[in-house]
């Protein structure tokens, strides 16, 4: 597997461990005393006191043990991502999103994130609707309307890039009624935490 690939396999397999940690109950997992301790290790910070919750002394206090697997996740990658192969630390996230998703152990024999993650090789198809330069012929949800469903103003600039290409997708696949649309938007405001 070449660096490009392992990149794409960690990112990938790092947002699935964060949405996976999301979905448990606001108690420390083992998983979170993993994604602390590489983080201390790949820092080359001291070890976590025994007695300490994960995350204490990585961050400021207050927050919700949510916004602390969010933001740790986000780190764990940025500390992995330009190892040149596959380490110890591979295995062992690929081992959590096994195990949170309850699916069967990797085989010895099989690499990391292989049998998780599907990397595309080549472009999407480009979505052709006729000649004109506008993706979709018909506005389904405006940039506006998206921007209240996500409820902050934070991601708008990446909002108004990618409605005309939504709006597109709803035309294209025939998601056009109400009901499909609130489960399109539910799914993708999901699956991207809500557009980061």
């Amino acid at each position: 597997m070449d660096i490009k690939e392992l990149q794409a396999y960690r990112k990938l397999a790092l947002d699935r461990l964060e949405q996976l940690l999301i979905q448990l109950p606001e108690t420390p997992h083992e998983a979170d005393y993993f994604v602390d301790r590489y983080i201390r290790i790949l820092s080359n910070l001291p070890s976590r006191n025994d007695n300490s919750p994960p995350y204490e002394g990585l961050y400021g206090s207050g927050s919700s043990l949510d916004q602390y697997r969010d933001v740790a996740t986000d780190r764990l990658q940025e500390l992995v991502e330009n190892s040149p192969e596959i380490a110890k630390v591979d295995a062992e996230i690929d081992d959590y999103i096994h195990t949170l998703s309850e699916l069967p152990k990797r085989p010895n024999d099989v690499q990391p994130y292989v049998r998780l993650f599907v990397i595309r090789t080549s472009e999407p198809d480009p979505i052709e609707i006729g000649n004109n330069p506008i993706l979709s012929a018909q506005e389904f949800i405006t940039s506006q309307q998206l921007l209240q469903i996500v409820g902050t103003n934070q991601v708008k600039k990446r909002i108004e890039a990618f409605t005309p290409g939504v709006n597109a997708t709803f035309e294209k696949y025939k998601i056009n009624s109400p009901l499909r649309i609130a489960h399109f938007l539910a799914q993708i405001m999901h699956e991207s935490g809500g557009f980061k």
